[in-house]
């Protein structure tokens, strides 16, 4: 019963051989490669497949936006490939480890590998590659027909799998049926594919969730692509037959690893990213529902929220999701034509997801304050960490307002006209609280208020991850070296934020202090005082004998080296030269610098909506805080002239930052 609406529809269209008008433009922009695509209409009009035919037309109607890039013209760099591909071969223990390890904010650990030197050598030799010089091969001109027959074919075969039963046309259309998902090289993989992976749903649970269960059987197999963003970053996206090679890549390597796989299978899978952000992948359940997973060690769950889990932070909170969609959003087609708009809306194959997956999206509606009357289109701006506004949304005026509806809370926007490739603000910034309620953030130049900060930057998603750890761990002293005496006198309750100080009252002295953790752990410093707020000097002591977690990192005063134990269990400390009364213990998790560093130079911006960003002036820090006089209900930027470039907008309500 599904398929009677298409059919009777299909079979009214196709008895009269009419071709719908957006198939009859590409066929025509196709050129020479027409009768490529005419064969497979003409095969399915000779077996009466009207369902397939309907498949084929929505293929070709959109196929006008999708390319590649011409892989063969990458040249000595394609050796990569082959390099990696020798290393899985010899199954070299190098193949499974990251380039870098990435804390988060642009900051990494020490972790270059062979693949990275090889790279670096190859760029040496013979010059950086630049993928965007490649020709581009747009697919109505050069994808075949035996290609997009096999697809469809086996498309259609896998959607009649229980894990797919429960999907319309429509969603078979987005989530199964097409034969790519970037720009990677078209090839003839589905048969291939499924082949190779159908025998391990052979003992998926029948159940009310099967398509997550099928999911999940496949995760295992599908989530063995290495992220190695930084090497190759300046490949273009990569094809099946090079992917099954290297198991190894980009996010968007990875994702369409999974995209491959689980659609030859008919999982209906998607690869979904926040604007200027990641990617990661969502599967649409037999329930209904969006399941957020990633592609390695997040595998979709029915509480799994990849974004939520791996990605969210004070600096990383989601204004809008988006979805690479194979389907032309028209109404940015038609913006297109009408509108100078922005690089990030030139992409007519969005789809924006926001309502499915964010936790807390709300409405944002204001009154075009100022601007030209002759637009039609206004954009929302989001400060992104290239550190300019950029439109993440668009609405059309109507009655002098303009709507954005599903906006994430808690963010900073900024309502925009585009022209001539430059934003024109018609408001000042808003921010939306989590109940929906909009704060206007328009400086008060009559009222000044005194602040102090102690960040430029809110946390990231690895310094997230390092704070988080320091929840439970705890301090304790003794007079006693192996602590056999020993008293707490200290437990982290709540995520630290920036160097956290705790006073303590003991009225009795002790010798020896320490920091213990039941977990891993990461930390930049410790402090422990006297009762005249003199830093105690002593001898490091730890838990651990080994030399290369660097304890003596935990007491330089230097937050840019780190102490980092990877045992479950250790503990840290100072053994003092005599028994002294500690007043105050202060401790900050490894992270990236973006708290004030003494003897750096920072200077304080408003925004004014007339002038842009105005200058408070500048001052040097000297302690791991600065003070500034601001207007009272700025939006405000502080910038650091000494070293580091990440900065993130902000205002200040009760004394706190609160960033956007």
């Amino acid at each position: 019963m599904k398929y009677l609406g298409y059919l009777l529809l299909t079979s009214i269209l196709f008895s009269c051989n009419q071709k719908p008008k957006d198939v009859q433009r590409c066929l025509e922009l196709a050129g020479e490669n027409k009768a490529e695509l005419q064969k497979v209409i003409n095969h399915y009009l000779k077996t009466k497949e009207n369902l397939k035919l309907e498949a084929t037309y929505f293929l070709i109607e959109n196929m006008d936006t999708k390319y590649s890039y011409n892989n063969e013209e990458i040249g000595p760099h394609k050796s990569l490939l082959s390099f990696v591909d020798s290393l899985h071969k010899a199954q070299d223990p190098v193949i499974i480890n990251p380039s870098k390890f990435w804390t988060g904010d642009n900051v990494f650990t020490d972790g270059h590998t062979v693949v990275d030197s090889y790279w670096d050598t190859l760029k040496l030799k013979n010059g950086p590659l630049n993928s965007r010089s490649l020709t581009v091969l747009p697919d109505l001109q050069t994808v075949k027909a035996n290609q997009l027959i096999e697809n469809i074919d086996y498309a259609f075969k896998v959607w009649e799998n229980p894990w797919a039963k429960h999907l319309n046309f429509d969603q078979f259309c987005e989530y199964v049926l097409p034969y790519r998902n970037l720009t990677e090289p078209i090839t003839q993989w589905r048969k291939e594919v499924y082949e190779d992976y159908k025998s391990e749903l052979k003992k998926v649970n029948y159940s009310e969730n099967i398509a997550l269960n099928a999911a999940q059987a496949l995760y295992e197999r599908v989530s063995v692509v290495k992220n190695n963003y930084f090497t190759f970053r300046e490949y273009p996206d990569l094809g099946w037959e090079d992917l099954n090679k290297v198991r190894m890549g980009t996010c968007r390597d990875q994702s369409n690893f999974i995209i491959y796989v689980m659609r030859s299978q008919g999982i209906p899978i998607g690869t979904v990213f926040l604007p200027y952000g990641t990617e990661w992948e969502v599967l649409l359940d037999s329930k209904g529902n969006y399941l957020q997973f990633g592609a390695e060690n997040f595998p979709p769950d029915e509480d799994s929220n990849y974004y939520l889990s791996e990605w969210k932070s004070p600096a990383t909170s989601a204004s809008k999701f988006f979805q690479h969609s194979f389907k032309k959003d028209m109404r940015l087609l038609k913006m297109l034509a009408l509108e100078d708009i922005p690089p990030f809306f030139r992409d007519p194959n969005l789809k924006d997801v926001t309502e499915y997956l964010h936790e807390n999206a709300n409405e944002v509606s204001v009154e075009v304050i100022k601007g030209s009357k002759d637009h039609k289109v206004i954009y929302l701006c989001d400060y992104t960490s290239s550190n300019k506004w950029s439109a993440i949304d668009w609405t059309e005026i109507k009655n002098d307002r303009c709507t954005f509806s599903s906006v994430g809370s808690g963010k900073i926007y900024m309502p925009a006209e585009y022209k001539n490739n430059e934003y024109n603000y018609i408001h000042p910034p808003i921010y939306l609280e989590e109940n929906g309620h909009k704060i206007i953030l328009n400086a008060n130049l009559e009222e000044k208020e005194k602040i102090r900060l102690y960040r430029k930057h809110p946390r990231g998603i690895g310094e997230t991850r390092f704070a988080k750890k320091m929840i439970e761990t705890y301090f304790q002293v003794a007079n006693k070296s192996d602590f056999s005496d020993a008293v707490t006198i200290f437990k982290i309750k709540d995520i630290p934020d920036k160097a956290e100080e705790v006073k303590v009252n003991l009225n009795k002295k002790y010798q020896f202090i320490r920091h213990v953790a039941d977990t891993t752990i990461n930390i930049a410093e410790l402090g422990f005082f006297d009762k005249n707020e003199t830093r105690l000097n002593g001898k490091v002591i730890c838990s651990s004998k080994d030399t290369k977690f660097r304890p003596e990192y935990a007491f330089d005063g230097n937050i840019r080296t780190n102490y980092n134990n990877d045992n479950t269990k250790s503990w840290i400390g100072l053994a003092l030269d005599r028994p002294i009364e500690i007043s105050k213990v202060k401790y900050l998790f490894r992270n990236s610098f973006n708290t004030i560093e003494p003897n750096n130079q920072y200077e304080l911006f408003y925004w004014q909506d007339s002038g842009g960003w105005i200058s408070l002036g500048k001052k040097n820090a000297q302690l791991d805080y600065i003070d500034f006089i601001a207007p009272k209900n700025a939006l405000l930027l502080l910038r650091n002239h000494t070293q580091g470039n990440a900065e993130m907008i902000f205002f200040m309500k009760a004394g706190e930052q609160i960033w956007g």
